[in-house]
């Protein structure tokens, strides 16, 4: 009776043994590396949130195009303000007092 209490200790310390090292191999490999390829062709958009409304400067071509976009057109849709950029905002408080300005690349 001892004896086989002895052994099935042991092979629950084996058991626990080889899997607890598996347990924290499990949270590291959720490292990693991503690698980027190519190139960015275009300069991002220059964004100025002002007062009231929102100052968007997209470089088309050689030329720069600036375009003033309302909050509340943002709040409301997705607003396109060139070619190749559209902006959209939501609020992250109740106050209303702060938002975070998404754009959108194409």
């Amino acid at each position: 009776m001892v004896a086989f209490a002895v052994t099935r200790a042991a092979g629950l310390a084996l058991i626990f043994a080889v899997t607890l090292p598996s347990a924290f191999a499990a949270t590291s490999s959720q490292t990693g590396t991503i690698h980027f390829y190519g190139q960015i062709v275009e300069d991002p958009c220059v964004i100025a949130p002002e007062s009231r409304n929102i100052s968007v400067s997209c470089l088309q071509g050689n030329k720069m195009q600036t375009r003033q976009v309302s909050y509340a057109d943002v709040l409301n849709h997705t607003t396109v303000v060139s070619e190749r950029a559209a902006i959209s905002m939501t609020w992250i408080n109740p106050e209303k007092t702060l938002g975070i300005v998404q754009v959108d690349y194409r």
